[in-house]
């Protein structure tokens, strides 16, 4: 996927274009600025900001205080001979026990910008890296930082954030971090912005840029490893790649609350847990997400099972409300779905439009395992999934609901309700766009606002499922978006026609959608010859519809096995079994209301909609 550099540049580092040369930290520090008497300092050079390191480092923790900085500082890590920062607050074990020296007051970075900070893990014998080392019961807000260097080879149990590397108790807001951070060796709990969070609050934050390391655990691109902690407004722009547990948003959360967060990009490891927004979550509260173009999978065999899920990896007693996912690829060589790879949970208003590998052993469009699960209200796209709604579900209550693309894009709700929960939202309904939360719709920032059309534009397949293309098919172009082919010479865009050719072999294509500096992908795969499975979307006729007591299916010549009915709420209220290419449902004992029709053929699942109206 290609970097996105301008909505990035003029709403995140406004002023870094603007400002003024700064001059280059000389390496030493300046105390002179600081008395006992006064509460607010005005930070002006590199040289006074690493004297509130030095204070805070040995024992003055600001508490009570402010700083502000006032002029963009370059802390020389880009120099030829980079100079080593020392993070301001620390965690410095010793034979004797562990020593914390926290930064507690408040620090307005006031949108200038902090450039080029260098982290070498001799400098000080401490386990939390960033320009914060640690930080307890304090606030940080307006800080940008570009260019972070980690330069660590202590393989213990370290936490490193471009700004924080552990923080509990406090609070960060409107912090942003443009870097490309790289980790050679083993570490835990490594963050785009923050390594470790504990009864904290992050908001109105993003990262830009990428993370990798092979053998990184608990990573994320907001933080890493999250404890009754409140991420929110945030999003992130970045590749990732690690070892375990990679999480587009947070690597690992628990008793921790999400919401109205966005994930671009690319999630990659190689064992275990793999998540769009979260790989690893434990009774946590998701609600109001999506993730744009989420890759998630293992690159080859693990010892323990591995799971990828394009807003969580693998939960436990979770709750997700209002979360989706459309365009991208979900794979995993154990358990993956667009969803959760594998969960106890709770899923309410949640929808998926992904491509699910095939690779995996249990696959399905939403999840691929389920545990004493409730599903709500939850949809696929049967265009865009190859499997059912779960791949394995065990002792679970309700089922995935199935529709077609024109269906999901037809302006008119289909079953997703709105939200009851301590943060409400309401769906938006456009019409030749996946539904879309008015929270992000609304958004004051115009970045939320083109994420999510951008989130919402389709693809419409016809009678082709996605790993099952040779016919052409139509693309959006809704709101000016333009569209890409990885390879031209099969599949041709022309407008808003997607032209297939023929081939003598499988090929994954992946076409990428643009608005403006933001892109997509969906994946399809071209087959060869005439072995194609076709999803007919209009092949079946209800009637009448709406209904009072009784509804007709009729299927032309092809037999159709059993028909079920569910309510909006995933419930199944009816089923029969026909065997005949034609039935009457009577419904005369349903409630008023919308229900789902799924219909079982020898070609397929074919789903409709009927209402119920006396």
């Amino acid at each position: 996927m290609k970097k996105i550099t301008g909505i990035i540049f003029s709403l995140c580092f406004v002023l870094i274009g603007q400002a003024q040369t700064p001059d280059v930290w000389d390496g030493t520090s300046d105390t002179t600025w600081y008395n006992t008497t006064d509460t607010l300092f005005q930070l002006t050079t590199a040289e006074q900001l690493a004297g509130l390191a030095v204070m805070v480092n040995h024992g003055n923790s600001f508490q009570g205080k402010t700083i502000e900085l006032m002029n963009d500082v370059d802390l020389g890590g880009a120099l030829d001979t980079p100079l080593n920062w020392m993070p301001i607050g620390c965690c410095i074990r010793t034979d004797t026990g562990t020593i914390y020296t926290n930064f507690s007051g408040i620090f307005n970075g006031n949108n200038k910008s902090i450039m080029n900070v260098y982290l070498y893990s001799n400098i000080v014998y401490t386990f939390e890296f960033g320009l914060f080392g640690s930080i307890d019961s304090a606030c940080l807000h307006n800080i940008l930082i570009k260019n972070v260097v980690f330069d660590i080879f202590n393989s213990n149990y370290i936490r490193c954030g471009s700004l924080i590397g552990n923080m509990s108790n406090s609070s960060i807001y409107h912090c942003n971090v443009e870097s490309n951070l790289y980790f050679d060796f083993s570490f835990m709990c490594i963050g785009g912005i923050v390594g470790e969070a504990t009864q904290s609050v992050i908001s109105n934050s993003c990262f830009y840029g990428k993370i990798e390391g092979d053998t990184m655990q608990y990573v994320g691109g907001i933080l890493g490893y999250s404890l009754t902690t409140m991420i929110s407004n945030c999003y992130v722009i970045a590749d990732i790649s690690g070892n375990s547990v990679i999480g587009g948003l947070i690597g690992c959360s628990v008793w921790s609350t999400v919401h109205n967060n966005f994930f671009i990009g690319k999630a990659k490891g190689i064992n275990t847990y793999l998540g769009g927004l979260i790989a690893s979550s434990q009774e946590d509260t998701v609600e109001n997400n999506f993730v744009i173009t989420s890759v998630n999978r293992c690159e080859k065999e693990s010892q323990s099972p591995t799971f990828a899920g394009g807003i969580i990896g693998f939960g436990s007693d979770d709750r997700l409300i209002n979360n989706y996912i459309v365009g991208g690829i979900v794979e995993d060589i154990y358990s993956c779905g667009g969803i959760v790879g594998g969960a106890s949970c709770e899923l309410i208003n949640c929808y998926a439009a992904t491509y699910i590998s095939e690779n995996g052993s249990m696959n399905g469009n939403i999840a691929g395992l389920l545990n004493n699960s409730t599903i709500n209200t939850t949809f696929m796209d049967n265009n865009i999934g190859a499997f059912d709604g779960v791949g394995y579900n065990y002792m679970g209550n309700g089922e995935v609901i199935g529709f077609f693309t024109e269906e999901m894009t037809s302006g008119n709700s289909f079953g997703l309700q709105d939200s009851v929960g301590i943060y409400p939202a309401k769906w938006i309904y456009e019409e030749g766009l996946y539904p879309q939360l008015d929270v992000f719709v609304n958004h004051p920032d115009t970045i939320f606002r083109q994420a999510s059309l951008l989130s919402v534009i389709p693809i419409f397949l016809g009678e082709q499922a996605a790993n099952q293309i040779r016919n052409d098919f139509k693309v959006s172009t809704l709101y000016g978006v333009s569209w890409t082919s990885s390879a031209e010479d099969i599949i041709r865009i022309e407008g808003e026609n997607a032209i297939v050719t023929r081939i003598d072999q499988d090929t994954m294509i992946v076409l990428t959608v643009t608005l403006n500096d933001l892109q997509k992908e969906f994946y399809v795969k071209v087959k060869q010859g005439n072995d194609i499975k076709e999803v007919h979307t209009n092949k079946i006729n209800l009637y009448p519809n709406p209904s009072s007591n009784q509804f007709t299916l009729d299927n032309g010549q092809e037999l159709m096995k059993e028909v079920s009915l569910y309510d909006v709420m995933g419930r199944k209220v009816q089923h029969l079994p026909v065997n005949a290419p034609s039935t009457t449902v009577d419904v005369s004992d349903l409630p008023n209301g919308m229900y789902v029709v799924k219909i079982n053929t020898a070609s397929g699942v074919l789903v409709r909609k009927v209402q119920v109206v006396r």
